[in-house]
């Protein structure tokens, strides 16, 4: 849990779940299956090297109605070219 100290989040609040994961896409994309959820405010928040911040999901845009799967990759994942797979809701491309 994240408390007053962390200084990877600006102002972190202490009711709040952070998660963080570093994802290694180079020879794989990773796919994620994130539940409905009924909550005032929630965030999938995704950043890569170029520090620029995308916030692919949120709450307040009715994306976690139902389950999402979404599958991350780059222009560099070896094995995946951006092709469709079935099962997946969305592709996020990481820069």
């Amino acid at each position: 849990m994240l408390d007053h100290t962390v200084k990877a989040i600006a102002r972190p609040n202490n009711d709040v779940l952070y998660q963080m994961a570093m994802l290694d896409l180079r020879k794989d994309a990773a796919v994620f299956q994130f539940p409905a959820m009924e909550s005032k405010y929630g965030s999938l928040m995704a950043t890569g090297y170029d520090h620029y911040v995308n916030v692919p999901l949120s709450t307040t845009k009715d994306d976690f109605i139902d389950p999402i799967t979404i599958l991350f990759y780059t222009q560099r994942t070896e094995n995946y070219k951006g092709e469709p797979i079935d099962g997946i809701d969305e592709t996020f491309e990481m820069t």
